[in-house]
């Protein structure tokens, strides 16, 4: 169970538990122009992201709980521009498991202009860097007390959604020491998590990303 809170938490990068509130962050968010894309195995060629964040981008992934298959699907619900800058927040829209978490908002996340993504706290006016834009093997960042490293630039996995090539492979670790992967692919989001063993706790089911 902890392995599928943590993997929530990557998915939604940008949780809040106070409601949704205005900040003004001095960086922007670049809309995801030539990343559409409704094929969980491929995304848009023309897509220069890591993490597409287009209003409307909705994701499906799947779990196993206690040998039985569920999902739940996150949706990009708001794309606000505020004091000339423009912020996102995602939310849980449905599914069979998490459903309790649809009047969750999330705080805000925002873009550089290289491409970079980052997470805002209004509450606390701090950001921290979420994904690169263009990582390297090696790197490394603090994200919410969690040290993330770019482990490849080129990992190969098969879900049972698909099969992926050329995916990037981020390890997370605790402060424990206890660690997982997220696994990233081009124009497409996250894609994966896997345990220590590199076996898949979640996978991505299904995308509508604009």
């Amino acid at each position: 169970m902890k392995h599928i809170l943590k993997f929530i938490l990557f998915i939604i990068a940008f949780i809040s538990l106070n409601g949704c509130s205005n900040d003004n962050s001095n960086n922007s968010n670049p809309n995801s122009s030539d990343c559409a894309t409704t094929d969980p195995c491929r995304g848009a060629s023309g897509c220069p992201y890591w993490y597409p964040t287009e209003l409307s981008d909705e994701w499906n992934f799947f779990i196993d709980v206690l040998g039985q298959t569920t999902n739940f699907r996150v949706r990009m619900v708001d794309d606000t521009v505020i004091n000339g800058n423009t912020y996102f927040t995602s939310r849980f829209v449905g599914g069979t498991i998490l459903t309790n978490f649809n009047d969750f908002c999330w705080i805000y996340g925002y873009r550089n202009s290289n491409g970079d993504l980052y997470e805002y706290d209004p509450a606390t006016d701090s950001s921290w860097l979420y994904l690169p834009n263009n990582p390297v093997v090696n790197q490394s960042w603090i994200r919410q007390e969690q040290q993330w490293q770019v482990v490849s630039l080129n990992f190969s996995l098969t879900t049972p959604t698909c099969s992926y090539n050329n995916l990037l492979k981020v390890k997370v670790t605790d402060t424990d020491g206890t660690y997982d992967y997220v696994c990233f692919g081009k124009g497409l989001g996250i894609v994966a998590q896997l345990d220590q063993s590199s076996s898949i706790i979640m996978y991505l089911g299904g995308v509508n990303i604009h």
